[in-house]
Formats: structure tokens, C-alpha cells, sequence
């Protein structure tokens, strides 16, 4: 086979490769994981293991948004809001206060209290709250998406609930 019939063979088969759909098509891009900040040590909340049952409305929201999950593992303590999600850190934290002004969170999906408990050993004589000098705490539970930040709505307080 001559030179220009060899050409001519690669360039036909080239062609053919090149007229297939998507030959040239870029490959789509990565799809960005959904980064939900937890407490890795928190149950029956969150842990590391995934058993808590923050962890499957993590899994639940990740795969309606058809983005991969990924968690940012911080203990829950004074400035986690601060540290992970005002940072950016995260797109999404699960169980937040409801009406937590620094927020916009979902409607409440639980409700729980605290109760004051101590050894009986330790004769402490709590009658009321008061005694006790701890504030009665109720708590619903929501999720409060990243892109959700409160800073730019009027608060509560300002339209008047």
C-alpha cells in the first residue's frame, strides 16, 4: 500500500471516530460533594460510624441533591457554628436549634428537653428549677443548609413573631 493510501486509510478512520457522538464530547464535570459538618462522637445524633440519626437525614438530603457526601468531623461545643459553618467549611449542619437567630432552618423534625440529674448520693435538694439555678431548656431539632445564612433576612424579633 502506497504512502497516500495509507494516509488516506488513517484519515478515513479517523473520521469515523470523530463522527461518533460524544468522541470529542469533555467529560462532565465532578459533581461537588455535599460537606455537612458533625459531631464524630454524639449519639445517638451523629458519630464517625454513620449510626446516628442526624447521619441518615445527612444521607437522605445528599442523595435527593444527587451530591456525594462528605463530613467535616468537629466536636460540638462553643463556636462550632462559628468554626464550620460561618467559615465555610460545610454546606449544611443537622440539628440546630429551631429559631436559632444566627440561622434559617428547616421546620423542626423532633422535640426533646433536658431534665436536671444527679446522684442521689450528692443530697442536693432541687425543688424548682430555680433551686437548681438551671434554665428549663426545650430544644426542636431542624437542619440549617449553609447557603441559608440568616444575615441578610430580618430576624424574627423584627417582623414582629
Amino acid at each position: 500500500m502506497s504512502s497516500v493510501c495509507k494516509a488516506l486509510a488513517v484519515s478515513v478512520a479517523a473520521a469515523a471516530v470523530l463522527a461518533q457522538p460524544g468522541a470529542l464530547a469533555a467529560p462532565p464535570p465532578p459533581v461537588a460533594p455535599l460537606r455537612v459538618c458533625a459531631d464524630p462522637n454524639n449519639l445517638p445524633f451523629s458519630n464517625l460510624n454513620g449510626r446516628g440519626f442526624e447521619n441518615k437525614i445527612a444521607e437522605l438530603v445528599s442523595r435527593d441533591l444527587g451530591r456525594p457526601l462528605a463530613y467535616l468531623w468537629s466536636p460540638q461545643r462553643r463556636g462550632f457554628i462559628r468554626t464550620t459553618l460561618d467559615a465555610g467549611r460545610c454546606d449544611l449542619v443537622v440539628g440546630v436549634p429551631a429559631r436559632y437567630e444566627r440561622l434559617q432552618s428547616t421546620r423542626p423534625y423532633y422535640r426533646s428537653s433536658y431534665a436536671f440529674v444527679s446522684r442521689r448520693d450528692r443530697h442536693l435538694r432541687v425543688e424548682t428549677r430555680r433551686t437548681a439555678a438551671v434554665p428549663r431548656r426545650h430544644f426542636e431539632g431542624s437542619c440549617a443548609p449553609g447557603f441559608q445564612r440568616r444575615r441578610a433576612l430580618p430576624s424574627r424579633k423584627d417582623l414582629g413573631l
